[in-house]
């Protein structure tokens, strides 16, 4: 599953610790600035990955037909 433009959304990491088979995929352009890649990544289960890309010039550094998922929302708590 992908989350594009998830920031510093909390959504991934709770899926991850329910799910331990459920591989997510958290996608920002906001990640290559360290610090919030940090905050977004502060203990993260394993199976939560981050990557540093931009959601409207996706230039496809993963597989299309690898997601089963893919969101994108809007969470005013999570700021």
């Amino acid at each position: 599953m992908a989350d594009f433009g998830a920031g510093a959304s909390p959504l991934g990491k709770r899926v991850c610790e329910m799910r331990d088979d459920v591989q997510w995929i958290n996608i920002d352009l906001g990640y290559e600035h360290q610090s919030l890649r940090r905050r977004a990544a502060r203990n993260a289960p394993a199976n939560l990955h981050f990557l540093a890309a931009d959601v409207l010039q996706f230039k496809g550094e993963l597989k299309e037909e690898s997601f089963d998922r893919v969101f994108s929302y809007w969470d005013d708590a999570a700021y």
